[in-house]
């Protein structure tokens, strides 16, 4: 018994580190780019280019709820054997291609309204629309079992921008367009590995039709989940730029910095959970559920963990440039405190939305969403008028810690019920 739970234990692990190695790579070569920048830039510049990269997330978010979270649910019903998800699937597929040329102009006009130049808008609406089909790619590539092609994927984009990062810390200066092109090139050579061997995408008769389904019956309330998650996770950057300017914006991005190894880790793990999550409720594997769910919450805990050992050595022997020359040490402790308790209660909910994600409880996460965000609304609201916009992260932790005990619920639920 003993020797089978080691194997099984390495077996995990060794599972894991697949899934996290090229995720992890890019945290760390992005972490070293926003460092980077936070250098060499004026402090209203960095929080400009940083509030471009919340709306690209923010993308890929909704990306997630009309495409790719529908592609893994179907993607696993079509391999057991289901006629009408594969129908469904390629609806999926098809209106996906369909949604990039309209997603670039909302790029573009994005960054016109916060004011990058024209040159800069262009390369941010690139950027962001291959970011989106790299994620799609990446996701399809995971829901047909090819994780090591994500992972190349994942460590191409890394390499391409170390070297990228690498030239511009010896230029004299960097600015807002040699940083978007770098990102957008090292975007293009991670779609590399994912689009080797793939067919022409085709928008067949019927896929209008078919995608109607699943827009009905799971994506538009996914999209509802997505959008008040975002309310809940980044209301404060949304509410300090528009009331303050990107100025005041500028610490709360620069001390995110410090938790991005551990959204990344979440975000990676989830997404290669996720389609295996998928596969065990199409077979009924729901022991198999519970412990996976129990394993990934602790390998998330030990990188929480790592990113304190981090942010401790970054404060303390970083150049003042980079962080407390700008801020002042009181703020930057503030900040990087509170977003570590933004962190842990992000990674304590995860494994749960592993779960009703892959169960298509779609419904039920939008509105355990819908109501924390109104609670991180009204918190982010009173603590930027009474406190200071760092503070104001403290309302995205109670947003995200009543997230956390709802989707627990729920997710306990749905376990010990798997009929429902």
């Amino acid at each position: 018994m003993i020797a089978a739970d080691a194997a099984s234990w390495r077996g995990r692990i060794q599972w894991y580190a697949t899934a996290a190695a090229g995720p992890m790579a890019s945290a760390a070569v992005q972490f070293l780019l926003s460092l980077t920048l936070l250098a060499s830039l004026p402090v209203a510049e960095f929080g400009r280019l940083s509030f471009t990269f919340v709306v690209s997330q923010f993308s890929v978010g909704v990306w997630a709820a009309l495409f790719t979270s529908p592609l893994l649910v179907l993607s696993a019903q079509a391999a057991a054997g289901s006629g009408s998800a594969h129908d469904e699937l390629e609806g999926v597929r098809a209106m996906a291609w369909l949604a990039l040329a309209p997603a670039g102009l909302i790029f573009l006009a994005i960054a016109l309204a916060v004011g990058l130049g024209t040159a800069s808008a262009l390369l941010f609406a690139t950027y962001g629309t291959l970011v989106l089909i790299r994620q799609y790619a990446r996701v399809q590539a995971t829901a047909q079992g090819r994780y090591r092609r994500a992972m190349a994927s994942d460590l191409v984009y890394s390499a391409v921008l170390l070297g990228g990062v690498i030239v511009l810390s010896v230029l004299p200066r960097t600015g807002e367009q040699s940083a978007l092109a770098l990102l957008a090139a090292a975007v293009l050579s991670g779609l590399a590995p994912l689009l080797i061997s793939r067919r022409e995408p085709r928008v067949r008769r019927g896929a209008p039709r078919h995608y109607a389904t699943v827009w009905h019956r799971d994506a538009r309330w996914s999209l509802v989940g997505v959008i008040s998650t975002e309310a809940t996770v980044n209301s404060h950057s949304y509410i300090v730029t528009a009331l303050l300017g990107p100025r005041a914006f500028a610490p709360i991005a620069a001390t995110v910095l410090f938790i991005r190894p551990v959204t990344v880790a979440v975000n990676a793990l989830v997404e290669f959970e996720r389609a295996r999550a998928a596969h065990r409720i199409a077979r009924g594997e729901f022991a198999a559920l519970a412990t996976a769910r129990l394993h990934l919450r602790l390998l998330l805990l030990a990188i929480w963990a790592a990113t304190i050992v981090l942010a401790g050595l970054v404060i303390t022997f970083a150049p003042k440039p980079y962080m407390v020359g700008k801020f002042g040490l009181g703020v930057v402790l503030a900040g990087i405190g509170l977003w570590l308790a933004v962190a842990l209660a992000r990674l304590l909910h995860a494994p749960e939305g592993v779960i009703l994600l892959a169960a298509g409880r779609f419904r039920q996460l939008a509105w355990i969403s819908g109501w924390t965000a109104v609670l991180s609304i009204g918190a982010v609201l009173i603590l930027v008028f009474t406190v200071s916009p760092v503070i104001s992260i403290a309302g995205i932790v109670l947003g995200e810690g009543v997230f956390a005990f709802a989707a627990w619920r729920a997710t306990t639920r749905f376990l010990a019920r798997p009929s429902t």
